[in-house]
């Protein structure tokens, strides 16, 4: 925790005022995330593949 105060009192002295910080959290990908995001990405090829008149590959 003492380097997220030094990186926060770096900053501040920077930009000369006190700035929020957002902390988000990164996890992996549940099998099920990552199947609806192969879905939809599948979806996406297919509607532009569509709207431009080709089928895509």
């Amino acid at each position: 925790m003492p380097l997220l105060y030094d990186q926060y009192a770096d900053l501040r002295e920077r930009l000369g005022r006190d700035v929020p910080i957002t902390i988000l959290t990164v996890r992996p990908a549940t099998t099920a995330e990552t199947g609806l995001m192969k879905w939809h990405n599948e979806m996406c090829a297919r509607q532009a593949g569509s709207q431009a008149g080709t089928t895509p590959v």
